[in-house]
């Protein structure tokens, strides 16, 4: 099978980088599983890399994204556990890619800075231009890490069943689908009013996971329905809101329709499971939706809280009358701090199949 460019590139990096140790001890690793690599030999294999980039054929921006993305955080691949090498090619890559895009989008600005250099000066211009790249929203999971609550409680883990399997794999699966969901094009404005806008997008093209059997919610019916994302700036520190999210005790406060929430337990420190149900309308029966809850930061500082429905029955909670079962294929609320940490841009995004008479099926 032809690999594209960027996937030889990025097998040859994780490959020179693995193979150039020399000198391999597992004495002060922070685990047996990995192995820990001396700074002379780590140095090594940064040169074989570097030399071999600049031996590929392909952009000058590619190359020095690749370069740069290993030169850059050196201490992130110190430790390579062995058995979660596709982890490791995966956030290279995701780095390589994002430090790219930096690149490619100063090279193709750069003649149109330069026109104006000579009022202002080309050293300052280049300095803005890195500032401003550097506020960029971070909108991919390398370098980020899940965020242990200080609500978890042991004793409520629940240790067996396909929920309790891969937890941190479909943590992170069910992120990367939430942040991309975010970034792609398509979104079409529906409003926009109180600093507040809201935006729709067809969910039949948004990627939702592929997740082990007896985990995330159905998989049918989502391209019938609209995905939902909205975005407006929170005049609080960003720490201010995330406890809002933390815990059940603010949810009826801040979500009119919602009845009831309570937590079912606990998967790790940074992911439980909640039973919610919403309010009655009419004739329509109250919905009721078993989520999963991960919380995450992204190496700018970025809070995600991803969920998505677990098939989880919870009938010791259905005691308030009939409900009907509510199906969150993806959702995901984005906390990042903006204005040198003042206030906090609040973003959220949601694709849910109501159920009933308005289901899929």
């Amino acid at each position: 099978m032809k690999r594209s460019r960027p996937t030889v590139a990025l097998l040859c990096l994780v490959q020179v980088f693995l193979l150039s140790q020399q000198r391999v001890s597992a004495l002060g690793s922070p685990d047996p599983a990995c192995t820990f690599v001396e700074p002379q030999t780590h140095q090594r294999a940064f040169s074989n890399v570097r030399s071999m980039f600049l031996r590929l054929s392909g952009s000058i921006t590619h190359k020095l994204a690749a370069i740069s993305a290993f030169q850059l955080a050196p201490d992130q691949f110190r430790f390579v556990h062995l058995n979660h090498l596709d982890e490791a090619r995966s956030q290279i890559n995701s780095r390589i890619r994002h430090v790219h895009w930096q690149l490619k989008s100063f090279v193709e600005t750069f003649p149109d800075t330069l026109q104006t250099a000579h009022s202002q000066g080309i050293l300052g211009l280049v300095r803005e231009k890195l500032k401003k790249s550097s506020h960029l929203p971070c909108l991919d999971i390398a370098g980020s890490r899940p965020d242990h609550l200080p609500s978890f409680e042991a004793h409520r883990c629940i240790r067996s069943g396909p929920l309790a399997q891969q937890v941190d794999k479909v943590n992170s699966e069910l992120t990367s689908k939430i942040l991309k969901a975010f970034s792609i094009s398509g979104w079409v404005q529906v409003t926009k009013k109180d600093g507040i806008e809201v935006w729709k997008r067809d969910a039949s093209d948004i990627e939702t996971g592929s997740f082990p059997q007896g985990v995330g919610p159905k998989k049918s019916g989502r391209g019938k329905f609209l995905c939902v994302r909205a975005q407006g700036i929170i005049d609080a520190n960003i720490n201010e809101v995330y406890k809002l999210f933390q815990t059940n005790d603010y949810v009826l406060e801040y979500n009119s329709m919602c009845q009831e929430c309570l937590d079912v337990g606990w998967l790790d420190p940074s992911t439980k499971l909640t039973w919610a149900s919403s309010k009655r309308i009419g004739p329509i029966l109250p919905r009721d939706f078993v989520t999963r809850c991960h919380y995450r930061r992204l190496r700018d500082g970025t809070v995600v809280l991803a969920t998505m429905s677990e098939p989880l029955l919870c009938e010791e909670f259905r005691q308030g009358g009939e409900y009907c079962r509510m199906d969150v294929t993806l959702g995901g609320y984005l906390l990042r701090p903006i204005d040198n940490g003042r206030k906090t841009e609040f973003s959220m995004l949601s694709l849910a199949n109501p159920g009933g008479v308005l289901d899929s099926q």
